[in-house]
């Protein structure tokens, strides 16, 4: 009775509000549908920027020093366990002129093994004279290829006059905001707006500012974007990532299993790559764990970081530090999601993790049954 005698007076509220009600029907129905857009958008959005990186070959690490680097410590880091390839390049700080208007920018020298440039108008400079510069900057500051720009610098380069030869973007720089990393100068508000690159044939010095390098994490980074997973950190040699979150898969399991294929694969040419290079090899387990996790923005008021914790996380971590090198050690949480989709070899449930205490079953991710 007082079901019926409920439903009756919300139905007589509804025809009283009429407009209203649908007016409040109709935006609740828009907003469910932008939110939905927004959620398969972010995923199409994700796979873009990492091919993006991929395809331009962004680097890994920069190392500077205030002293300079040379050519025997670029040599001296390629030898390091794990590097990839190690090149010279310089920046710095100048000031553009543009119409008695002083502008801050960086420049830097264009590199052949990292960092490929996305020439967007023109072509690369490939002598002293010559620069290519931001979209950003042609766009705000009217400047176009064949153009002659003054950059007034510290002697960094061998001149302050350049023929503009082409518009170009850099992996580098994702922001069009002043605190990035186009780094800081010491004039104006003493951040770089822009970026100018150039040949290294522009600069007059006897040591590179910085090295640019290429690592073996670029290997795990490069396999988790690519199966839409979230890099979490790097703990020492180690990498952490995450799936399912901050945005929600549908198969986040099976992401995580073909991100770790991926990368035993491409370890087996990697390490024969730098074995004919430096007569060394590189190689790693990993392990795979799937379960619930506290995920967000954790830490103190001094220092946060996007992460997560609990104990599907130190499991997972277990498990990679009980792995074999080149070899992928995963749960039987993973086992029972997937089933017959992945190929699998039973370790066992005898086996012992730090923490953990009765034992553990454990499994060997032989591969990915389904095309």
């Amino acid at each position: 009775m007082m079901k019926a005698t409920g439903l009756k007076h919300l139905l007589r509220s509804i025809r009283k509000s009429g407009v209203s009600f649908l007016a409040v029907a109709v935006i609740a129905g828009v907003s469910i549908a932008i939110f939905q857009g927004f959620q398969s958008s972010a995923h199409a959005i994700l796979r873009r920027a990492d091919a993006y990186f991929v395809e331009n070959r962004l680097e890994s690490l920069e190392i500077s020093c205030a002293n300079g680097i040379t050519d025997e410590d670029i040599e001296a880091i390629s030898a390091w366990d794990g590097v990839r390839s190690a090149e010279g390049g310089y920046t710095d700080a100048a000031q553009l002129e543009l119409d008695g208007e002083r502008v801050l920018v960086q420049v830097r020298s264009l590199l052949e093994s990292m960092n490929d440039a996305v020439i967007v108008k023109g072509e690369l400079p490939t002598a002293a004279g010559e620069a290519a510069i931001e979209e950003l900057l042609a766009s705000e500051k009217g400047i176009s290829v064949g153009d002659t720009i003054t950059l007034q610098n510290d002697g960094c380069l061998l001149g302050t006059q350049f023929t503009v030869t082409g518009i170009i973007n850099l992996p580098v720089y994702c922001c069009s905001g002043l605190e990035d990393t186009r780094g800081s100068g010491d004039a104006g508000l003493g951040s770089n707006e822009y970026f100018i690159a150039f040949d290294k044939s522009a600069f007059d010095s006897d040591n590179y500012s910085g090295c640019y390098t290429t690592a073996y994490i670029s290997l795990t980074t490069d396999c988790i974007m690519k199966n839409h997973g979230t890099l979490d950190k790097f703990v020492g040699d180690c990498t952490m990532a995450i799936w399912n979150a901050p945005i929600e898969q549908e198969d986040y399991v099976m992401n995580a299993c073909k991100a770790a294929v991926d990368m035993v694969e491409g370890s087996k040419a990697l390490s024969q790559e730098l074995l004919e290079k430096f007569g060394r090899t590189v190689s790693f387990g990993i392990g795979v764990h799937c379960g619930s996790a506290v995920v967000g923005n954790i830490g103190a008021e001094m220092r946060m970081d996007f992460t997560a914790i609990g104990d599907t996380v130190n499991t997972s971590a277990r498990l990679e530090a009980n792995a074999p090198a080149g070899k992928i050690y995963i749960s039987r949480e993973v086992v029972d999601r997937l089933g017959s989709r992945i190929l699998t070899t039973s370790l066992g449930d005898g086996i012992s993790l730090k923490g953990k205490s009765n034992k553990f079953e454990i499994f060997l991710l032989d591969g990915i049954a389904e095309g």
